[in-house]
């Protein structure tokens, strides 16, 4: 895709970082991952600091995943709306859609704020509302809310090399002066309420990290992710529903390449994907 896109889409292939809250959980998870033929290395401290060199509070053990990357998911989504304008196709970006259009029980298409949208086929990919745009049709999807608090910072230099993650705080630099953070969600409103939380998690970061000094947090946003009630992607077309294939999963950004590729094949080409066999909506029945 990097190429497909002549360089636009800028992924850092710099491989993660990661730990527990202690060193023997973190060589159990290494085990693990080996055995499934994921390919991680366990480092020691001194490794880490080769790493990572402004990290101050380096833990005894760390996972390292090599083939890991990141990319900006904003950016990332600039580029692919460009990219498909430039393919032919038309982009609706402020339209709403409100419902589906249903008629004789298929989908004919969308309603949206603007008016009706007629298609052979309507991709289902809403997050969240996927399940509410569903309903009408007898569809009780089984996704439900996984929030997660979103931080993005800005800072003087860039002092993190890679995805870095430990207990209290996952980081990586989206570019030399923006870095991104997340955190579980815990409460609206009190002492674990997403600003609290980011209040939290800057000290943190200027705390175990040096280079910090000028760190300043810019925005704090909850993100409502879709999750499968057994957690893993639900993708394909609806059984006894004409005109509607279903794309939900928690791990849209990760998965986005692959997911996109593979459904494209049985929507365009017409070919059945045996890697989506096991996520198909069928087996919560």
């Amino acid at each position: 895709m990097e190429e497909e896109l002549r360089g636009q889409l800028v992924i850092e292939w710099s491989g993660a970082l990661s730990w527990l809250a202690d060193a023997y959980a973190t060589e159990h998870l290494a085990h693990q991952l080996l055995l499934v033929g994921y390919p991680v290395h366990l480092l020691t401290a001194t490794q880490i600091r080769a790493l990572e060199p402004h990290l101050k509070a380096v833990p005894a053990h760390a996972l390292f995943a090599p083939q890991e990357g990141a990319l900006d998911a904003r950016r990332a989504t600039e580029v692919f709306i460009q990219a498909v304008q430039e393919a032919g196709a038309i982009v609706q970006l402020d339209n709403e859609v409100r419902s589906l259009l249903i008629s004789d029980s298929h989908v004919a298409g969308v309603v949206t704020a603007t008016g009706t949208l007629r298609a052979d086929l309507v991709v289902l990919a809403a997050g969240v509302t996927s399940a509410e745009l569903a309903q009408p049709l007898g569809l009780t999807l089984p996704l439900t809310e996984s929030p997660a608090i979103l931080l993005r910072f800005q800072t003087p230099h860039r002092f993190v090399q890679r995805v870095v993650s430990s207990p209290e705080w996952e980081i990586r630099a989206a570019s030399p002066t923006q870095l991104l953070a997340a955190a579980d969600y815990r409460e609206e409103l009190g002492a674990h309420s997403p600003p609290a939380i980011a209040q939290r998690t800057l000290r943190s970061l200027q705390e175990q990290w040096s280079g910090t000094e000028h760190l300043r947090l810019e925005r704090v946003v909850v993100g409502q992710r879709p999750m499968p009630l057994d957690g893993l992607p639900i993708v394909g077309y609806v059984a006894g529903v004409v005109g509607l294939y279903l794309a939900g999963m928690h791990t849209g950004v990760t998965l986005a390449a692959l997911v996109g590729r593979l459904a494209a094949m049985e929507i365009v080409a017409h070919q059945e994907q045996a890697l989506l066999a096991p996520y198909r909506l069928t087996r919560f029945a």
